[in-house]
């Protein structure tokens, strides 16, 4: 499985880049970004970037798609599966199927 990171800061849980700025709030006089991430949809605040980016800056910016590819479990083949945490470059899952509940690993190339 191969993994393009994006330029958002890193999600505490599962390590992509892939966040996106669900709102922005002052806290103790500092300004912070709520964020959730793509991949694992956890929710986290990080400090807000200091000026917005202009339209050329966006363009010039822009990275490819982060492709996912979908982690079967080994016990019952279900895709059903969740990050539950990363320590770079392995990313433990837990699969969902209630019948199974399986815990493994995988590795980024």
């Amino acid at each position: 499985m191969r993994l393009t990171r994006m330029g958002g800061p890193e999600c505490p849980l599962c390590g992509c880049s892939d966040t996106v700025v669900v709102r922005r709030i002052t806290q103790y006089s500092r300004d912070r970004e709520k964020r959730v991430c793509m991949f694992c949809n956890r929710t986290f605040f990080t400090a807000a970037e200091t000026a917005p980016l202009d339209a050329k800056e966006r363009e010039a910016d822009r990275r490819p798609a982060v492709i996912y590819h979908p982690v079967r479990c080994p016990e019952c083949g279900s895709v059903d599966t969740v990050v539950t945490s990363t320590r770079s470059p392995i990313r433990h899952h837990k699969c969902r199927n209630p019948d199974c509940n399986a815990r493994f690993k995988s590795c980024e190339e």
